[in-house]
């Protein structure tokens, strides 16, 4: 057990308090606001609408979409999809879904997609936002963006983008239909079209839209490699020749998209309807207008709303600062996403959003949080096509020649592939040279001892949620602990806050009881016994799987291989020291620093000498191996050491002491977060999606693996892969996997 494994554990209550605590308050003033002068809906539909010799996809395809039949399994979400696209021609289901593929409404729909996506054509979606302008049977279907009456930018409501999802639904069950009658390439082509699709639905201007028409080219890359996955003797060299080639950045253009500016535009339309020019923020608009942005989709919550962002107003910035910040953070969101190279060092500094002060400008959060990491999404999105297309080589020479090819993936160039891709997340930053993809067969390239029997891979896979790796939306809990203060949504939903901590995703955390942690007349205070039952429920309850035996076991033999074991003062002095030197630790600590450090110690032992973990330790050194028992007891372990009441008491005197230290600027904030926090971990939340599950698979010598090393940048062999993996998993796609899982036959 590593000293930044036991401290990701152990104090994590410790390090959100601290994080809240954080929040900076600074003064502004008040004036007059003034009428809106520019139109600002106007300024951003025109930077999605059709141009000269651009045609509005819209047109075609959308009354296709309301002329479409009640389709028989939901197409509207990414997990529905995944649901639907398990299904085979062997499956009950698929009789119902093949007939209402070859109805008449459903064949001019995907006649329509084929249309739009001709790529001797342009096409774009260029509906406004607002209904104005906007079909009147489109506005009663959802088929538009609706801004309110208040022509609101900020608090757009994209009703429209679970359609779009049904699009590339029906695309991919088409494939299987076509697939199953011995129509490979025309599978492959109407996936291709969906491709093709999401990159035209990516030409919009805000994030969300953006967001998501990546990830439908993504579903419909992995829908690629399910078909091929399922029978390969279904398509021809040519075939796949003919997609490898389609594949191509250069033609898919995925590096190019262009930034999306919806998010300054909103940002002005808000900074006009509530400043005076040359002057400050009006109160009263500006609790109104960040309201109804705030409030979106929660209307109950609007009233609550106002009160709290009346409270903000006097700390505003005037109209000169607030202009120039937008100018600020826009730009970097906007130098980020125009690097030519993924591995920028640049890329790796704060934004100017989270470098800047959260109450003062407080109306950037709501307005820019969407644009955080969407150069992530993108590379994620290049990670996903180059992959694919390096896959597809490798099924085609298996086609071609009835083998695998040679252990390096660039031998698939240039027959099959014309021009081998790379790893985006695989950078050699010394020659500034990526690598290419990881690619093996199982049993016949794992390294294996002379006397071990080789066996089949196993892998661990999660699916659900987001197709993009490492980007996620905020959480329900997120969103009730930020309130609309900006930069927070990510601290809830899993963002980095500390160096060495990762926050947990509190919707995957049973609700806190009552009483367990209480933030009352501006003190915190916690009941060990209650905060010990919460927790233990928590560690009965989370999964482990083979990684976890697997990681745990490597981290005991470094504990005894460094001493630590015995003298766990060892293992503590390099980090402590490193902690020590860090600002942010500083700041926060103050004169509690060396108090924090002898409670960080005295804890720190106490867990190694812990029962369980002692048990653990002796079995290493025994040889034997650790089972899930032996790691569920150690977690247990923690959380006893963890809870113990002067422990409990250390990490409540800490924490109360950063409040002590912080001016009388920062305190309101502060407290205002930590009395979020206590109730976003006290709500009863609702559990993942039928469709979000692990769960342990093995592969053999019949199928190949392709994968990116993804974001901790080590090829892990794809034992971990999916949502939240350290491993990026392009074939055999997560969704293959899935229906191997339930048992699906093709």
């Amino acid at each position: 057990m590593t000293v930044r494994d036991a401290r990701v554990k152990w104090v994590r209550l410790a390090a959100l308090w601290a994080l809240l605590a954080l929040a900076v308050v600074s003064a502004g003033g008040q004036a007059r606001a003034q009428a809106e002068k520019t139109d600002w809906v106007a300024r951003a539909s025109a930077s999605s609408a059709a141009t000269s010799g651009v045609e509005p996809a819209e047109k075609l395809l959308f009354p296709a979409l309301l002329a479409m039949d009640s389709p028989p399994v939901p197409l509207d979400t990414p997990d529905q999809i995944r649901k639907a696209w398990v299904l085979t021609p062997k499956s009950t289901e698929w009789a119902k879904v093949a007939a209402w593929l070859t109805a008449e409404p459903q064949k001019k729909l995907l006649e329509a997609l084929k249309t739009v996506t001709d790529p001797e054509k342009r096409h774009v979606v260029g509906i406004p936002y607002g209904t104005s302008g906007v079909d009147e049977a489109w506005v009663k279907a959802g088929l538009y963006v609706d801004i309110g009456p208040e022509k609101l930018l900020g608090a757009a409501r994209y009703l429209y983008l679970p359609w779009m999802y049904r699009v590339t639904g029906v695309a991919g069950l088409e494939a299987m239909r076509l697939m199953a009658d011995g129509k490979g390439q025309e599978a492959l082509d109407v996936l291709m079209q969906a491709l093709r699709f999401g990159r035209l639905l990516a030409e919009r201007s805000s994030a969300v839209e953006m967001r998501q028409a990546m990830n439908q080219m993504v579903l419909a890359l992995q829908r690629m490699c399910d078909l091929t996955y399922l029978d390969r003797e279904k398509f021809k060299l040519a075939d796949l020749q003919k997609l490898t080639d389609d594949l191509d950045e250069r033609r898919v253009r995925v590096r190019r998209l262009r930034f999306p500016d919806f998010h300054f535009n909103a940002a002005f339309q808000v900074i006009e309807r509530t400043t005076a020019e040359r002057g400050a923020v009006d109160p009263n608009r500006f609790a109104s207008t960040m309201a109804l942005i705030t409030s979106v989709g929660k209307p109950l919550t609007r009233f609550q709303e106002a009160g709290h962002w009346r409270a903000l107003a006097p700390a505003q910035a005037g109209w000169f600062e607030i202009r120039e910040k937008v100018e600020k953070v826009n730009g970097d969101f906007q130098s980020r996403w125009d690097r030519a190279e993924f591995y920028d060092p640049e890329l790796l500094q704060p934004t100017e959003l989270a470098r800047t002060n959260q109450a003062t400008y407080a109306l950037l959060g709501p307005l820019f949080n969407d644009l955080q990491g969407m150069e992530l999404a993108r590379k994620s999105l290049v990670t996903f096509l180059g992959g694919t297309r390096s896959a597809m080589g490798v099924v085609a020479f298996r086609v071609d020649t009835g083998s695998w090819p040679p252990q390096r993936i660039s031998s698939v160039q240039p027959k099959y592939v014309r021009r081998i891709d790379t790893d985006p997340f695989n950078v050699n930053r010394e020659k500034r040279l990526y690598e290419i993809y990881q690619y093996f067969v199982p049993i016949r390239d794992q390294r294996t001892s002379d006397r071990e029997e080789p066996k089949p891979h196993k892998m661990t896979v999660t699916v659900g949620g987001s197709e993009l790796d490492g980007v996620a939306a905020p959480t329900q809990a997120a969103e009730m602990m930020s309130g609309g203060l900006p930069g927070l949504e990510g601290l809830a939903g899993g963002a980095d806050g500390i160096p060495g901590f990762r926050t947990p995703s509190f919707d995957s955390l049973p609700p806190m009881p009552a009483g367990a942690l209480k933030f009352e007349n501006g003190r915190i205070a916690a009941d060990p016994a209650a905060l010990r039952g919460w927790l233990t429920e928590m560690a009965k309850g989370d999964p482990i799987n083979p990684e976890d035996i697997e990681k745990q076991t490597a981290d005991v033999k470094r504990l005894i291989e460094s001493g630590a074991a015995d003298d766990p003062g060892k293992d503590l002095q390099t980090s402590i020291n490193a902690m020590s030197g860090e600002p942010m630790w500083k700041d926060m600590l103050g004169d509690d620093r060396e108090k924090f450090i002898e409670f960080y110690k005295s804890t720190y032992t106490d867990y190694v000498k812990h029962p369980s973990m002692r048990a653990m330790i002796e079995k290493v050194r025994r040889n034997e191996p650790l089972t899930e028992a032996d790691i569920r007891a150690n977690r247990l372990g923690m959380v006893e050491v963890a809870t113990e009441p002067k422990v409990v008491d250390s990490v409540t005197q800490i924490a109360n002491g950063v409040l002590d230290r912080l001016s009388a600027d920062r305190k309101p904030i502060a407290e205002l977060l930590i009395g979020r926090l206590v109730t976003a971990l006290s709500a009863a939340r609702p559990k993942r999606p039928a469709g979000f599950t692990t769960f342990q698979t093995e592969l053999g010598p019949d199928q190949f693996v392709v994968y990116s090393i993804g974001t901790n940048a080590r090829p892990d062999m794809a034992r971990n892969v999916g949502s939240g993996g350290t491993d990026i998993l392009i074939y055999p796609a997560p969704i293959s996997l899935y229906r191997k899982h339930l048992r699906i036959a093709y």
